[in-house]
């Protein structure tokens, strides 16, 4: 009997931390788009979240976008906040490129004055109808001395596109976590020349992309997309 009850425990064992893996080491996020692909820019405020954890090579991601063309925002891992900008590195790892071919499509940097919880990080993406683009953290697009609107893309950008905007986590030991992120003031840049901007609210027709949504707690899904782990 005894014997049955040490290998029943160890099955137990085994079967908890084999959940427990699985649990952790997958990628989770809150994504929407608009419907609408008429739009040449967005731009938002992101509310720094509190009681952040992300080690061992988890990551946090709070990004916007222009469709699946260009993604950019603010990250954290290892204890340090970063921006970073994604201008087609997965769609060019898809196409079984290698990573030191794909590498001009993805840029990050460590912030050199880190925020602190509830701080407030303006991120703006404009499409210049050229297949070119602006990106700003706080007004500039200019970032720890380089300037990061004179990225290279891997995809031609159309003139308009869908816009988006996102919090993602990759969780490698199940010990992610983080409260009250959003992104609040979303707005969408509804001509050419930025002169008119439409608010992301309760009224915008939306698209819903989530994967793995039950390990957030949504607090609102827009205006603000608010949300913690």
């Amino acid at each position: 009997m005894k014997k049955t009850f040490l290998v029943l425990l160890v099955f137990i064992t085994s079967l908890s931390a084999s959940l427990s893996a699985s649990a952790a080491n997958r990628d989770s996020w809150i994504k929407w788009y608009t419907q609408s692909s008429t739009y040449s820019g967005i731009v938002g405020e992101l509310i720094v979240p509190s009681n952040v954890n992300a080690t061992n090579g988890s990551v946090l991601n709070f990004q916007l976008g222009l469709g699946d063309y260009v993604e950019g925002g603010i990250s954290y891992t290892a204890g340090k906040y970063k921006a970073f900008i994604n201008t087609g590195y997965h769609a060019c790892k898809n196409t079984g490129k290698s990573d030191s071919e794909c590498a001009p499509y993805w840029r990050s940097e460590f912030l050199n004055v880190q925020p602190s919880p509830g701080e407030k990080i303006t991120v703006k993406i404009v499409n210049n109808g050229n297949s070119t683009f602006d990106f700003y953290v706080n007004g500039s697009r200019v970032i720890n001395g380089a300037d990061w609107g004179t990225r290279k893309h891997f995809l031609t950008i159309p003139a308009t596109t869908q816009v988006k905007q996102m919090h993602i986590t990759t969780d490698t030991d199940g010990k992610t976590h983080y409260s009250n992120a959003s992104w609040q003031n979303v707005k969408m840049r509804a001509n050419a020349t930025g002169s008119t901007y439409t608010d992301w609210n309760g009224s915008t027709p939306v698209i819903a992309a989530h994967q793995n949504q039950t390990d957030f707690i949504i607090h609102s899904r827009y205006d603000p997309l608010k949300t913690s782990r």
